[in-house]
């Protein structure tokens, strides 16, 4: 048997040129870069090798093969075709990592959607409620989850527009928003407050504001309760849920006290007894004229607002219809919004309803001296749950709270009454802080 082995480093050019090259029994092709044997010998073993330079990356590669027959064509064949070269290995491995982070990418979006959605379906569970289950003879708070989400009470969420923030809290925050046709008064708009989830990943906090809301719509309508007006749901598998309620302007009786105090006329004598009629006249006479004094332009009480809270409650536009914020409060004020509270938490009482936080800061002034109790349905379970604990801004609210709360963390009626005593205390000192040697 014969044996050809051709020479090597014969140079191959580039694939534009369109030559071919006539040497010792076989055809180059350059463009096509493919070898053409022709006229060999038969039975011969021929060992071909090829070594191409691209990109100063060397590819070599050698075939050898045995002529069967010279009327054949060749029985083996190959291009130049960067097989094992660096381009190629990058190229690869580039694809390679781009699919493993596309199927990554993909599967942990997945994985976050039906985490969520996992989520959320408690929660549309607990909007749906279960009124077979519920037990008249126990606490409402203990059974928010049975009670039912009545569709009447939804809100067109375009009808509502949304303003500035009115309160911020550890778990959610309330704004001042602006509502067209809410409470069936098609067309009017109505300016409300809306309570929302601070984020919309906290799960707790949006179970907490639906059973604030379900209680909202089961105690109905109250003068001394902050009253319900709408709700807007349809977005809650996404963590948004509004509450729509009854806006009041001039905030919480905490702040309003402070900011007020030397607004304050005392009634009271110094044996505790009430001035004589007399005494009250001359009281009203001074009234009416700080309440013409102040809202002169240019005096030095003036102001364009005023904040509770870090909440602008009052403007310039609203000075002409209500001159009660910025003008003197008497002893009778006070006496008449201890009552309004008192009223308010009796109906709450009447509905098996506990608040569990109530204080001058969860009280609402509304217009015409007219106080609305708020934020109640919500500060038990939230104890209970540990999530009320955050004291670097002084939350857990242990100087309002009952003996039997703080060490069994047993609520009820009379544990509200204990608040309230300790309410009494804030509004008759104009909204001091209780038990002021104490740290919290």
């Amino acid at each position: 048997m014969k044996h050809t082995r051709l020479k090597v480093c014969f140079r191959i050019q580039t694939e534009g040129e369109k030559q071919k090259h006539n040497t010792n029994g076989f055809t180059l092709n350059y463009y096509e870069s493919r070898l053409d044997l022709f006229n060999i010998t038969k039975n011969t073993y021929t060992t071909f090798q090829c070594k191409a330079n691209k990109y100063k990356d060397a590819v070599t590669k050698t075939i050898s093969f045995r002529i069967k027959d010279q009327a054949n064509d060749p029985t083996s064949e190959f291009s130049l075709v960067e097989t094992e070269g660096t381009a190629i290995i990058f190229t690869i491995g580039f694809s390679v990592t781009l699919i493993i982070l596309i199927v990554l990418a993909i599967g942990i979006g997945i994985k976050l959607h039906l985490d969520k959605k996992k989520q959320v379906l408690p929660v549309k569970r607990l909007l749906e409620g279960s009124t077979v289950e519920i037990n008249r003879q126990l606490s409402l708070e203990d059974q928010t989850e049975y009670l039912p989400y009545d569709k009447r009470w939804e809100f067109p969420r375009y009808r509502l527009k949304l303003g500035a923030q009115l309160g911020v809290g550890c778990f959610g925050r309330v704004v001042k928003a602006e509502a067209v046709g809410v409470k069936h008064a098609e067309e009017t708009v109505k300016t409300v407050a809306v309570k929302m989830v601070k984020s919309q990943t906290n799960m707790a906090a949006l179970e907490n504001l639906v059973s604030e809301l379900k209680i909202l719509i089961y105690l109905g309508s109250h003068l001394n309760v902050v009253n319900l007006l709408g709700a807007c749901t349809k977005r809650i598998h996404k963590g948004e849920l509004l509450v729509i309620v009854e806006y009041c302007r001039y905030g919480n009786l905490q702040a309003y006290l402070v900011n007020h105090r030397r607004n304050f006329i005392n009634l009271v004598d110094e044996f505790g007894n009430m001035k004589s009629e007399n005494d009250m006249d001359d009281a009203d006479h001074m009234r009416r004229c700080l309440s013409l004094e102040e809202s002169q332009p240019g005096t030095e009480n003036q102001n364009d607002f005023t904040q509770l809270n870090n909440t602008r409650i009052y403007n310039e536009e609203e000075a002409d219809s209500d001159i009660t914020l910025n003008g003197p409060f008497s002893t009778r004020e006070l006496i008449s919004w201890s009552f309004q509270i008192v009223r308010g938490m009796n109906y709450l009482s009447s509905k098996h309803v506990l608040h569990g936080d109530l204080a001058a800061r969860n009280v609402l002034l509304a217009d015409d001296g007219v106080v609305k109790v708020a934020d109640f349905g919500m500060a038990k379970k939230m104890y209970y749950e540990r999530n009320y604990e955050k004291t670097g801004q002084g939350l857990m609210p242990v100087k309002w709270m009952a003996i039997e709360s703080l060490t069994d963390r047993i609520f009820s009626s009379q544990s509200d009454v204990w608040s309230y005593g300790v309410l009494l205390w804030e509004l008759f000192s104009l909204g001091k802080v209780p038990y002021p040697g104490e740290p919290r």
